[in-house]
């Protein structure tokens, strides 16, 4: 369920982005790559309604599936188990064990 959720997040984000820079007005990807061409492909009020209801639509998507996850990911937070703190003393990370003698530098003659 999670997958499916995390999948639907994606997608949703991807037509979220494409479908407002799709829009035309302010010098969009649309007029970039040729937007004149709506034209001919939706008819002659071109592509606005449709991506107008298609950004509506991936927003209501995105937000909706950015509760969802937050809540999954809360609970599984939740009741996740503590990690468990060793009781006793724990062993110098050095390498030194009980007894080691220290080297001591020899004078030179």
């Amino acid at each position: 369920m999670l997958t499916f959720f995390l999948i639907l997040f994606i997608l949703s984000c991807i037509i979220l982005i494409l479908s407002v820079l799709l829009q035309s007005g302010r010098g969009g990807i649309g007029e970039i790559f040729g937007g004149s061409g709506e034209h001919a492909l939706f008819g002659g009020t071109g592509a606005k309604g449709f991506i107008v209801k298609a950004t509506i639509g991936a927003a209501a998507v995105f937000m909706a599936t950015s509760l969802i996850l937050s809540v999954i990911y809360s609970r599984q937070a939740r009741f996740r188990p503590v990690p468990q703190v060793p009781a006793g003393p724990v062993a110098p990370s050095g390498g030194a064990t009980e007894g080691a003698t220290i080297p001591v530098p020899v004078e030179a003659r």
